[in-house]
């Protein structure tokens, strides 16, 4: 049998979705906000900016930020944060699994 290597398991597009989606959507908020404050006739405005970036930075904290690149390799999951990865063996990763309350068909 030939070895292909991990297979991975998570999105490709995770990298984006955890790093630059986030900083981009905060950035450009951000940006909105500071420069509405600066227009004296446009401050009624900002409220809900500034509003909107921090109900974004609280989103992104709670469904972003914790993404992590998942890959099966030969003895179990490989499981990266993109800083830090960790190999968890099979058989501890089948006994510990969980689905949140979902149902996986």
């Amino acid at each position: 049998m030939i070895d292909q290597g991990p297979m991975r398991l998570s999105s490709c597009l995770t990298f984006i979705f955890k790093f630059i989606f986030p900083s981009v959507w905060l950035l450009g908020f951000s940006a909105g906000t500071l420069s509405l404050l600066m227009r004296p006739n446009e401050r009624g405005i900002a409220i809900p900016f500034g509003v909107a970036t921090i109900i974004g930075a609280l989103l992104f904290s709670k469904a972003c930020f914790p993404l992590k690149s998942v890959f099966a390799g030969r003895d179990g999951l490989i499981v990266s944060n993109f800083i830090r990865e960790i190999e968890i063996p099979m058989h501890r990763s089948l006994a510990s699994m969980r689905t949140n309350g979902r149902t996986c068909a």
